[in-house]
């Protein structure tokens, strides 16, 4: 075939078309991830999104059709650009070792320094020269054998021919000289209507020496690699820069594609952490003075981003500058100049950053990166002392006040917030970042910032209640490939209890002042919270009584209501400040406190219409008096104050029990010793008969022992052993090993239970029965494990004596131990053997002490989809919905399935897919299924699904106890959140 049709259809059936769905995924990409202007900018933003998986099934196609070109069109010149473009399909899926296989496949095969190469690159070259040495060699052959006769006719022939050939040859140049002058004629007259002269009246004369034609040379016509002259006009042209070479032209391996390709190998570098490497690759390309400007500046940018990773600012600022000035992408130089701005303000330079900031504003970016670029400047200037504190409050309020800004108010009153702290009010900054909180938000990044800043305030001034019901928000708003996720889910975690305890605290002890107030005083609390709960049903009358707004029901520009179709409002993702929802419901409130709920009528506020007094008074007959509260409305609002002294001693009683365990919980908890004695030893100074005052000593002596407080700490040693010498605590003082040397019977009794079950799961059913019947004897007939013995010798029954004797022993433990978790346990197992209800959780022929292993990244995995209501939703349509995901999300991978049944019935079925070479792998494909739960499987169906190692598969179906697995799975995978 010609080399033409071969670059012809691998250019325009596979690699164009791949090439505009890697483009077209790019841009879904960029519309997915979301900005956070608080921290510092990803370098890609295409790359740093929740769910690349959302893409896969365009990026599969796109591979296959650069298969395609590989395999059938590998002669082509579009091969090493399949390569690469191949690559990046990958790297956009976040299949980052496929990505760098691919590209250190295409480095090594492409380089145009490889012997290898340069010799592929010469084949055609030297095709040539064989074919013109045959030509010669066929002339020679043929001028030999004519007669010597013929040599005078031959020498006048041969001198005629060439006399014509010359002449011919004067005409072609001739010819090709008047085209050139008629094409310097047009183009300066094109020249002329796009940019017509300063001076239109220009001589005639210089007008007509211009578009005259130089005279040629005969002489110079005839020189071989002579070209004749142009008009002068053309010469204007001559210090522009020449093309570039056409791809026909272009010698193998030398296409961008190789130099590019570097690049990418270093980015994947980069996103799996390999920064050295990366920093190796991208060293070794700058050496290389054939790699194009484009690619440079792309180098320079993706060496700035393994920087940044690595936190090298410096060296960010220097690579992220070259690659912004080598940018002619206006939109790529506006965010560079951003991260830039970050990056200077990160190093304390706020000049730089200053300067950077208004590069952005000059490339004219999208108004999010404006705003955000104008507001860091408000704040920057006012932290450098070059804008007055009142003088930025007040450019900020004016933002605020624009209607264009409406959806960035959150982010207004939270860079309010930051120039507060930067004063030291932190009181005004909490302020403003509440008013932040509550704005309707554009992106739901601002609330999480602006909540995370909230809680590490309080948190900071061991305020533990807000601090952890803000913490609790923040969570709820950060995204799950924050870093600082995990940190504010294990403070959320720690300071739940810590700020119950806080909670029962405070309003046990307002409760306590409220019952020494005089009656009078407790009235008219009673009022207020009566008059509080009145106006909060009002504006819930008047929520649901209000007329719906009639424009709700109109289409939007675009939108197209069709017959039967069900409404839907046109504002519902609306960011104007106007169709937001809590603003309606807050604006209602407000009129109804003020108004009343009114109706809806003409002249409504105008005291002088004719229905007026009537409209008045029967306004003032619906509004209760507030004023006026009866005793038992009394009991009924305060029923929680104390009112004798029994309630009194309780409520105290409580505050006691709070106080001790809050005490301990900041100390365990979070580490706050300080803080810890405090509560304890506030605890003892009201409390000082506290029952709890053995173990206060006690905690009291460790609080100190770590604040390095020895005078402190041996005083309550001391306490310990006048006060309590027979007590745990006092003997541990004396002797600190003293436990350690000693087995408690409890321990004694779990060692034995572990053997007993050990042997037993080796299936040596005759020896564990043997040591089963020893149990009383060694620690009685009611032993703390006495149930768990029990079980276990029910299973030996069932490895031993077969299905009914096993069923009969199951009946006969669940009438022995009623109301114990092995009787539920066993009632599971009786259900499953008669084929119960599937829906429960799955039984276990075993112990509940689990054996399952972390082998490893390196370990084969399958991953199980366990079906409980197999009865309701068929096994064979959810084998189809997952043979769709996985045609939509894995149309590369070639997977393996099979199914098998968990119970003895088979009615608890799972489905495997097999075989993930690593832990790595079925991780990456638990998560997409976790992201894309409605393509998996429809809601009808009731499933477990989770990766497992072939040995921890054995064990689960030794075992049959999946919720065992599960625990055990969310311990030791790392699974995103």
């Amino acid at each position: 075939m010609s080399k033409l049709y071969q670059n012809t259809t691998a250019k325009y059936n596979g690699y164009f078309n791949a090439n505009e769905l890697v483009y077209l995924t790019t841009l879904k990409l960029e519309e997915q991830h979301q900005d956070n202007y608080t921290q510092l900018l990803p370098v890609y933003d295409y790359v740093d999104v929740e769910n690349p998986a959302a893409v896969a099934p365009d990026m599969d196609q796109a591979i296959q059709k650069l298969s395609v070109v590989i395999n059938l069109h590998r002669v082509s010149k579009w091969t090493d650009d399949s390569y690469l473009m191949m690559g990046k399909a990958q790297f956009l899926k976040h299949q980052y070792q496929d990505a760098r296989e691919t590209f250190e496949y295409l480095v090594d095969e492409f380089d145009p320094d490889n012997v290898k190469n340069n010799r592929r690159a010469t084949q055609d070259e030297q095709a040539k020269a064989r074919n013109a040495k045959m030509k010669e060699r066929k002339k020679q052959t043929s001028s030999k054998k004519k007669s010597s006769s013929n040599k005078s006719t031959k020498k006048e022939r041969e001198a005629a021919i060439k006399n014509n050939s010359n002449s011919k040859k004067n005409s072609r140049n001739a010819e090709k000289a008047r085209q050139a002058e008629i094409k310097a004629r047009k183009k300066a007259i094109a020249d002329r209507k796009k940019n017509p002269p300063a001076n239109e009246s220009a001589k005639p004369e210089e007008q007509v020496a211009t578009s005259t034609p130089a005279v040629t040379d005969p002489a110079t016509e005839n020189k071989p690699n002579s070209k004749a002259p142009v008009a002068d006009s053309k010469k204007k042209d001559q210090n522009k820069e020449p093309e570039k070479a056409k791809d026909n032209d272009k010698p193998f391996g030398e296409a961008p594609a190789y130099y590019e390709g570097m690049v990418w190998l270093a980015r994947s570098q980069t996103a799996q952490g390999n920064y050295y490497a990366c920093q190796s690759i991208l060293n070794e390309l700058k050496l290389k003075t054939k790699a194009p400007t484009e690619v440079m500046q792309m180098a320079a940018v993706a060496e700035g981003d393994n920087a940044i990773r690595q936190e090298n600012y410096a060296l960010a600022i220097l690579s992220l500058q070259k690659g912004y000035d080598l940018s002619e992408d206006k939109k790529e130089r506006a965010r560079l100049a951003f991260i830039l701005g970050q990056l200077f303000e990160l190093n304390g330079d706020a000049n730089q950053a200053l300067a950077h900031y208004t590069q952005v504003l000059d490339n004219r970016p999208g108004y999010d990166l404006e705003f955000n670029a104008k507001l860091k400047q408000v704040v920057l200037q006012n932290k450098a002392g070059t804008l007055a504190d009142r003088k930025a409050l007040d450019a900020i309020d004016d933002m605020i006040k624009e209607a264009k800004n409406a959806e960035y108010r959150d982010q207004l009153y939270y860079a309010l917030a930051q120039i507060d702290l930067s004063k030291g009010d932190r009181a005004a900054a909490i302020e403003h970042l509440k008013l932040s909180v509550r704005q309707p938000a554009k992106l739901q990044l601002q609330k999480a910032e602006s909540y995370y800043l909230l809680a590490s305030l309080y948190y900071e001034k061991d305020d533990f209640s807000p601090a952890y019901h803000y913490y609790d928000s923040t969570q709820q708003f950060m995204l799950k490939t924050d870093e600082r996720l995990d940190k504010v889910q294990d403070l959320a975690i720690s300071l739940k209890p810590i700020a119950e305890q806080v909670d029962i605290i405070t309003l046990t002890d307002s409760l306590i002042r409220v019952s020494q107030w005089p009656d009078d005083k407790k009235r008219e609390l009673a009022a207020r919270l009566k008059k509080q709960q009145e106006e909060e049903q009002a504006a819930k009358n008047v929520q649901s009584t209000v007329r719906p707004d009639p424009l709700a029901a109109r289409a939007t520009p675009g939108q197209v209501v069709r017959p039967g179709q069900a409404g839907s409002d046109p504002f519902a993702n609306s960011t104007f400040f106007a169709y937001d929802d809590k603003e309606l419901k807050r604006g209602l409130k407000e009129f109804s406190q003020k108004w009343g709920n009114r109706a809806n009528e003409d002249n409504w506020r105008r005291s002088l219409r004719p229905d007026a007094n009537q409209t008045e008074q029967a306004v003032a007959e619906q509004q209760p008096a507030t004023d006026q509260v009866k005793d038992d409305e009394i009991y009924q609002i305060l029923k929680d104050v104390p009112r004798n002294a029994q309630d009194l001693a309780r409520a105290k009683s409580r505050i006691e029990d709070a106080r001790f365990r809050l005490g301990i919980l900041l100390r365990d908890n979070i580490d706050r010793y300080q803080l810890a004695a405090d509560q304890h030893e506030l605890l003892l100074s009201e409390y000082p008969e506290t029952s709890h005052k053995e173990e206060t000593y006690y905690y009291l002596y460790l609080d100190y022992s770590d604040l390095n407080d020895l005078a402190k700490a041996s005083r309550y040693k001391d306490g310990i052993l006048s006060e309590f010498p027979q007590s745990k605590f006092a003997v541990v003082l004396k002797d600190p090993d003293y436990y350690a040397r000693q087995e408690t019977p409890e321990q004694k009794l779990a060692a034995y239970y572990q053997q007993v079950f050990d042997i037993y799961s080796k299936g040596d059913y005759q020896q564990a029965t043997q040591l089963l019947e020893g149990v009383e004897g060694l620690f009685g007939k009611n032993n703390a494990l006495k149930a768990k013995f029990a079980l276990l010798g029910v299973f030996c029954i069932g490895g031993t004596e077969g299905k009914d004797a096993y069923t009969e022993a199951l009946k006969q433990f669940i009438a022995n131990y009623p109301n114990t978790d092995e009787q539920i346990h066993a009632r599971e197992l009786l259900r499953l053997l008669y084929g119960g209800d599937p829906n429960a959780n799955v039984g276990t022929n075993s112990s509940s002490i689990v054996t399952y292993k972390d082998e490893g990244n390196d370990v084969l995995h399958y991953f199980l989809i366990i079906l409980y209501n197999s009865k309701d939703a068929s096994l064979n349509d959810a084998k189809s919905n997952v043979y769709n995901f996985n045609s939509k999300y894995f149309s590369n991978q070639k997977f393996q399935y099979s199914s098998i049944g968990l119970d003895v019935q088979k009615e608890i079925p799972v489905i495997i897919i097999r075989d993930f070479k690593t832990k790595q792998d079925a991780m990456a494909y638990f998560e997409t299924v976790e992201k894309n739960k409605k393509d998996f499987l429809p809601d009808r169906f009731r499933y477990d699904a989770f990766p497992i190692s072939l040995h921890n598969w054995r064990q689960l179906q030794q075992s049959k106890r999946v919720e065992d697995y599960r625990t055990f799975f969310n311990q030791n995978y790392n699974i995103k959140k």
